[in-house]
């Protein structure tokens, strides 16, 4: 290859690795522990509030924008429905990973759930709001979940 093409391909290389480390400095660390603190009681309680099909306790800590988009109606039809007629009751989960997002933070969990032989992956995003700490989305996928479509 001759040396002009090389530099040039280099020197692309260099640039988007600048990018990359700027754009990662810009963001402040996720300190796990204490997102854990917050983040594993509440997906605790709405994994078992699922078990007990008990809307009340699943959209205890639900922002406005969460209340609006999970109704009751929503709860019980795709909730209960459609997602816990698949995969079962929740049996356990386990931290996978966390991630900062433009208005909050998202953590993901490996869970058991009784009717899925695979992993359930849950998502559920918070968001701090005047102080306190709000579900703002929540999202499951498994092998099952991806076959209904």
């Amino acid at each position: 290859m001759p040396m002009r093409p090389m530099i040039i391909i280099m020197l692309a290389v260099v640039v988007i690795m600048v990018v990359l480390l700027i754009v990662g400095i810009g963001r402040d660390p996720i300190d796990i522990d204490e997102v854990l603190a917050y983040a594993d009681p509440i997906t605790e309680d709405m994994l078992l509030a699922m078990n007990e099909e008990d809307y009340a306790a699943f959209a205890e800590h639900f922002g406005d924008d969460m209340r609006e988009t999970m109704s009751e109606e929503v709860f019980e039809e795709v909730i209960i429905g459609r997602i816990q007629a698949t995969i079962g009751e929740f049996i356990s989960k386990a931290f996978l990973r966390a991630r900062r997002q433009d208005d909050g933070i998202t953590v993901i969990y490996e869970a058991d759930f009784s009717d899925e032989p695979g992993i359930v992956t849950v998502h559920v995003s918070f968001r701090e709001i005047e102080g306190p700490v709000y579900v703002s989305d929540l999202l499951f996928d498994s092998p099952k979940l991806r076959q209904l479509g």
